[in-house]
């Protein structure tokens, strides 16, 4: 995160997928924490 805070030029694409793993609860908060990761961290 620090080298995208230092270099805001640099584009980043995240891609994933979704199955029917975890319950609807789990997913939702793992959701929230990626979030944050990407955002705030």
């Amino acid at each position: 995160m620090k080298y995208l805070r230092e270099n805001p030029e640099v584009k980043v694409i995240v891609e994933g997928h979704a199955d029917e793993t975890g319950t609807r609860k789990y997913n939702t908060v793992k959701i929230i924490y990626v979030y944050i990761a990407l955002h705030f961290l």
